[in-house]
């Protein structure tokens, strides 16, 4: 907070003071969880444990850039700030009335002395109140908020051979609920709108992959591990989730390690 309150700009801009007034940002935080555990369900060695997690995070007082509509007389007209808001020292930074945050994840682990995987959905949410450069806008999406998103992983143990070969997969769906969505560019006496804090909007994409692990036993060899792992099996292009603009996925790309522990 220390660096928000004494951050300035050049004299020359309309917000060029200190931010000393500002009130310190609280955050309420509630979490709920369950752990179930379930065996023998396909083999009398098997288990399975699912995790479930619900969260709601809200934010008060958020301290923020000031940028955008200053004052609620500006709010309608989109006048300057001098004349619907009159002549004072404005702080860089200011205090919005906040945001909140809430989803869920589940997850689930299956092992065996053959099989084994996991398999994970998470889903979140965000609503801000008031859009981020006007606080008596309507409330808008909350930036850098991850879409929902499938996890798997499957995979099969071979003693015999000392080895693990499985398959992993990853579905995201796509991101298009930006702050602009509600606060867009023109709407109540601004010409951008929050259209400058959007996160990047992603096409929805899934990549699937393979992985393998050598660790022999024989004597002259213990303690040597070896790991393959192929990232995006398939070459797919697209754009990670919450990436920057102009950044897209790696190609396909395979690595081999050898280990040796001594």
């Amino acid at each position: 907070m220390i660096d928000e309150q004494y951050e300035v700009q050049s004299a020359a801009s309309s917000r060029s003071a200190t931010s000393r007034n500002l009130d310190p940002e609280r955050i309420t935080a509630l979490r709920a969880g369950n752990v179930t555990d379930f065996s023998g369900l396909l083999f009398n060695d098997d288990n399975l444990q699912v995790r479930t997690t619900l969260f709601r995070n809200k934010v008060k007082d958020e301290i923020f850039k000031n940028l955008g509509v200053e004052c609620q007389a500006q709010n309608p007209t989109g006048a300057s700030i001098s004349r619907a808001c009159g002549n004072y020292l404005i702080g860089n930074y200011r205090n919005l009335d906040g945001v909140t945050y809430k989803g869920f994840e589940v997850e689930s682990f299956y092992d065996s002395s053959r099989l084994f995987g996991t398999l994970s959905y998470t889903w979140m949410t965000g609503k801000h109140e008031g859009a981020y450069t006007n606080p008596w806008a309507e409330d808008v999406w909350a930036r850098d908020v991850q879409a929902p998103k499938w996890v798997a992983r499957l995979g099969v143990k071979i003693p015999e051979w000392d080895a693990v070969v499985g398959w992993k997969g990853l579905w995201v769906r796509q991101t298009d609920r930006l702050p602009s969505d509600k606060y867009g560019p023109g709407d109540l006496g601004s010409a951008l709108g929050d259209s400058a804090w959007d996160h990047r909007a992603n096409d929805a994409y899934n990549v699937q992959g393979l992985f393998a692990s050598w660790k022999p036993r024989q004597p002259y060899l213990k303690g040597t591990e070896v790991n393959f792992v192929l990232d995006n099996m398939f070459n797919r292009d697209y754009a990670p989730m919450l990436s920057d603009n102009n950044v897209y996925s790696t190609g396909r790309n395979a690595r081999v390690s050898v280990t040796r522990f001594f």
